[in-house]
């Protein structure tokens, strides 16, 4: 096969998210793990509790696809379940200590790929991409309240 040049944004994006996808794939593998499990648990890291109701807004698939991810996760013994005393209908889910241990494992070697990557590269360079992601981003965010669709998918912070 032929080495094409990339030309289009969405090809940009697609091979640098590749690059990154197959990094943690390989990362996540010996821990039974896949790239959305790893969405997860990060997530858990920022905010300490969620609701599968929560998730599902924010994480690609329905309700009961989440459901899967968090049993699977629970069954692993990186996230527990309670209930409030205050209503007892509500599940709220929390990483265990296995949980953040391999959480903040999995994103220590995640930052250090990505620092990799970007190895040679300015950081003013990397802040002017950074800038431009979100400015695409908004525009995008910004089409899709236009065209009067529903968002989707994680905003980044200043969007």
């Amino acid at each position: 096969m032929t080495d094409l040049p990339l030309h289009s944004l969405g090809q940009y994006g697609a091979a640098l998210a590749n690059a990154v996808s197959k990094f943690m794939s390989h990362e996540l593998a010996p821990h039974g793990l896949n790239n959305l499990d790893f969405t997860m648990i990060r997530l858990f890291l920022v905010d300490q509790e969620w609701t599968v109701s929560e998730l599902a807004e924010i994480l690609p698939g329905d309700v009961p696809a989440i459901s899967r991810v968090v049993s699977k996760l629970a069954d692993k013994g990186l996230l527990g379940r309670r209930r409030p005393r205050e209503d007892r209908r509500i599940v709220l889910l929390k990483l265990t200590e296995d949980g953040v241990s391999l959480g903040l494992e999995l994103h220590d070697n995640l930052h250090s790929y990505e620092a990799k990557l970007v190895g040679g590269v300015a950081e003013e360079e990397i802040e002017a991409l950074r800038s431009t992601i979100k400015k695409v981003l908004h525009n995008r965010n910004t089409l899709e309240q236009s065209a009067g669709s529903a968002a989707s998918g994680l905003r980044i912070q200043g969007t």
